[in-house]
């Protein structure tokens, strides 16, 4: 069956100008042959950084990693763990300790191969993953976890650390990252992960996946129909041990009881989506969010 997406092309925003002829359009859309164009038009990355990119979709393809030959991926003794801070970053000596717990832990798993990247050795504004692996003895390619660890977490906002860095970077190393709006969501973070992987929490298996299809609206149709349901089946699929549930279109829309105003409502709070993992897509939202257990809540 030939694929929806080839004959227009529709992301998601409806233009709100009360000036615009096109208000209550969609924002942008797309012929294939339009999106084509723009596809083969000059690339920004450098021959350098294709090459490297090139080379971890080989790895990819090939089911191989890019860590150093004989090293376990899955023990971070071999493998090494870092976190990298914004070396001017807001508020980074209580986000640190905030998450002392956490370190600690990889610090006790990783051993040797345990870095704490600040101050100078973190991201310095104007950073390229070249530049930055450079400064650290370290080059695209196969990684040497004692100069730059396997694992690598973020810390910070796009302001800080822009995105284009850490998916450089995650060419050739394995990328996460993290930002809370609060100390008190950092400090629940890290003792959640400490507290489940330690086997102090034992979490119901359960994933909710959760997705809006407004009557004509191509954008919501469309990430309902190629997003929401063939996430929910892989997992179903893949992982038999967790109870997977997604919850119709129709259950997914907003209510509108007399008096509350849409936008009050949030699909995080909607009683069919209560799940430890839920995935929402919706106008203007998509995303996966982990629920962290009320056990490891309570912040002195």
């Amino acid at each position: 069956m030939e694929s929806p997406l080839a004959d227009e092309v529709v992301l998601n925003g409806v233009n709100a100008s009360g000036m615009s002829s096109r208000r209550g359009q969609y924002l942008l859309s797309l012929s294939a042959t339009e999106l084509e164009q723009i596809a083969g038009r000059r690339q920004r990355y450098s021959k350098t950084q294709r090459e490297i990119l090139d080379a971890r979709r080989q790895q990819l393809e090939e089911d191989r990693l890019a860590l150093e030959f004989g090293r376990d991926e899955n023990n971070l003794a071999e493998a090494g763990w870092g976190i990298i801070f914004p070396s001017n970053g807001r508020d980074v000596p209580a986000i640190r300790d905030a998450l002392k717990v956490l370190l600690d832990w990889r610090r006790e798993q990783a051993g040797g191969l345990f870095k704490e990247l600040s101050g100078d050795d973190g991201y310095r504004p104007g950073d390229t993953a070249d530049r930055y692996m450079s400064r650290h003895g370290a080059s695209p390619g196969t990684v040497d976890p004692t100069r730059l660890p396997y694992y690598l977490l973020i810390v910070g906002d796009v302001d800080e650390i822009p995105f284009r860095f850490q998916y450089e970077l995650d060419a050739t190393y394995l990328v996460g990252r993290i930002h809370f709006g609060s100390i008190v969501e950092y400090v629940r973070y890290a003792r959640s992960v400490v507290a489940a992987e330690q086997g102090g929490l034992r979490l119901p298996r359960r994933a909710v996946f959760f997705g809006t299809a407004h009557a004509g609206d191509r954008a919501t149709e469309l990430s309902s129909e190629l997003l929401v349901q063939p996430l929910s089946s892989q997992l179903t699929t893949k992982r038999p041990d967790w109870t997977v549930e997604r919850v119709s279109p129709a259950a997914s829309r907003s209510p509108r009881a007399p008096g509350r105003s849409p936008r009050s409502w949030h699909p995080w709070r909607h009683e069919e989506a209560r799940g430890r993992a839920r995935c929402a897509a919706a106008r203007g939202r998509a995303g996966l969010r982990v629920r962290w257990p009320r056990e490891v809540d309570q912040v002195p």
